[in-house]
């Protein structure tokens, strides 16, 4: 399994009970979303994690102030992040 430097981390909220589908469909709009902001904030970044394959890792939480915790941290790291809403 080869090892990869750049990842993307999705967080995909429990709580809310959506259907598969729908979690899917999110979790395609984050991905685009976020990808799209890497590429601007950190065009080098996103080159390598193109190159290395797009390497995606969902993760879940449990409820809304976990998800904003973690926004928090990718924006204190200065990592490049998007949140999804309805």
């Amino acid at each position: 399994m080869p090892e990869f430097r750049y990842k993307q981390v999705i967080v995909l909220r429990t709580d809310l009970k959506m259907s598969r589908g729908k979690l899917a469909a999110q979790a395609g709009h984050a991905a685009v979303s976020a990808a799209e902001e890497a590429r601007k904030e950190r065009p080098g970044w996103w080159r390598g994690w193109m190159e290395e394959g797009q390497c995606k890792i969902a993760v879940r939480t449990g409820s809304e102030e976990e998800l904003l915790e973690l926004e928090e941290e990718a924006k204190n790291l200065q990592l490049p992040s998007t949140l999804i809403t309805d």
